[in-house]
């Protein structure tokens, strides 16, 4: 039976390769998602960071798992949404998670 849910949300673990000297650390950010109509995916420019950041603004519901330099934890706010968002690295992680999710949810109906 396929449920039809009014706002589809969803959480994913997200690997972030995180640039370090000689290469990369991979991180795990907790990311809950909202479910977009395609139309409204579509419209966005992914070229375009200023533009990239609305479009997952719309899609992010929270970033979870977070913690600062000294590893205590950060809570959620608007705030800490846009110092991640601010990474290029975890905008590209987070954005083809989503998008691997849906078409990995596409390919199983």
């Amino acid at each position: 039976m396929f449920k039809i849910a009014p706002a589809p949300e969803f959480t994913h673990k997200v690997p972030v390769l995180v640039p370090v000297d000689g290469g990369h650390r991979e991180e795990v950010l907790s990311v809950r998602y909202r479910v977009i109509p395609s139309e409204q995916m579509e419209a966005f420019d992914g070229r375009n960071t200023e533009e990239f950041k609305v479009y997952l603004r719309s899609i992010v519901v929270s970033l979870n798992d977070l913690v600062d330099a000294a590893d205590k934890p950060v809570a959620y706010t608007d705030q800490v949404r846009e110092v991640v968002f601010d990474l290029p690295y975890a905008r590209l992680a987070i954005a083809r998670a989503y998008s691997a999710a849906l078409t990995k949810a596409r390919l199983g109906n």
